[in-house]
């Protein structure tokens, strides 16, 4: 997973009680493009944007997504080879990526996403 330049600029903006946007939404692309961290949205980026739910445990922040079956767009399936998180449905912003072993998503069954943040010293 890379977290991106965008994400940490957010987390330094809570810090200081500043306005900051957190992941909101899962978007999946479907080309294999490497995510560096200034990369700020995914190569061939789906349309169906889920929405995340968050909780938090102490130090650590969940994010959980739901990309259903009903809304694959492919006759054969959707290839999904990238998977991230941003901010807002149309145009967000990446806050986090991670390019995916191919997979097929048919109409057949959802994929359900869950990204872990751990806020730690180094």
């Amino acid at each position: 997973m890379v977290t991106t330049d965008y994400m940490l600029e957010n987390l330094s903006k809570a810090l200081n009680s500043e306005s900051y946007a957190v992941p909101a939404f899962l978007v999946h692309g479907s080309t294999s493009t490497i995510i560096n961290t200034d990369t700020s949205s995914l190569a061939g980026q789906y349309a169906d944007v889920p929405s995340l739910t968050n909780s938090r445990s102490s130090n650590v922040v969940t994010f959980t997504g739901i990309k259903t079956g009903a809304l694959v767009s492919g006759s054969s399936g959707d290839v999904l080879w990238s998977q991230g998180v941003v901010d807002t449905s149309s145009g967000g912003v990446l806050q986090a990526g991670v390019v995916l072993p191919s997979t097929v998503q048919t109409t057949s069954f959802d994929l359900e996403a869950v990204w872990e943040f751990t806020i730690d010293r180094v």
